[in-house]
């Protein structure tokens, strides 16, 4: 495979781009929270207001992380790197990558929750440690399933978007094809 800095820095940009995504859908639990126990409407709306804010700058740098890219690289970004590993394989590696990291962040949080409300369990009551739950426990299990699932889909996820990044094009010509 023949690649660029470039390009591989449009990849990083893009796993950012999952790994903020990720974080805030498994934050929104604390929003529901928040309306379960009535906060001011003001501050619901702002705290929806930035949630979103914060969905669309994951999706615009999912689009076009082109712009970052160059802003991280120097003037030989386009210099060419020779690889045994297709590009495929490389975003394949990638997804697995950030979903080890997902769960083992995961499952680390969630250890070190649940032991520190084994601690306080003697102190609060039972309704505030279910609250307490859903608004950092849930969190932690969210990001524990999800690094699950990007570890064990990785293949299939980058299958896919291969697919769908080559949906419309001709197909590739090898140089070994040249009758020249």
């Amino acid at each position: 495979m023949r690649t660029s800095l470039y390009s591989i820095l449009c990849i990083v940009v893009r796993l950012g781009a999952v790994m903020l995504a990720v974080s805030t859908l498994a934050s929104a639990l604390a929003m529901v929270l928040m309306i379960h126990q009535g906060t001011s409407a003001m501050d619901l709306w702002a705290s929806i207001g930035l949630f979103v804010a914060i969905l669309a700058i994951a999706f615009v740098l999912w689009l076009y992380p082109g712009p970052l890219a160059r802003l991280c690289s120097a003037r030989n970004a386009m210099q060419v790197f020779e690889s045994p590993i297709a590009a495929r394989d490389l975003q394949w590696i990638a997804l697995g990558v950030l979903g080890m990291y997902f769960f083992v962040d995961g499952l680390v949080g969630f250890l070190h929750f649940e032991a520190n409300l084994f601690v306080a369990d003697t102190i609060t009551d039972h309704g505030k440690r279910f609250e307490d739950f859903v608004e950092a426990g849930l969190y932690w299990l969210i990001r524990l399933v999800v690094g699950a699932a990007l570890v064990l889909g990785a293949h299939g996820l980058s299958g896919l978007l291969h697919k769908l990044r080559e949906r419309g094009l001709p197909p590739a010509v090898s140089q070994t094809d040249d009758k020249s």
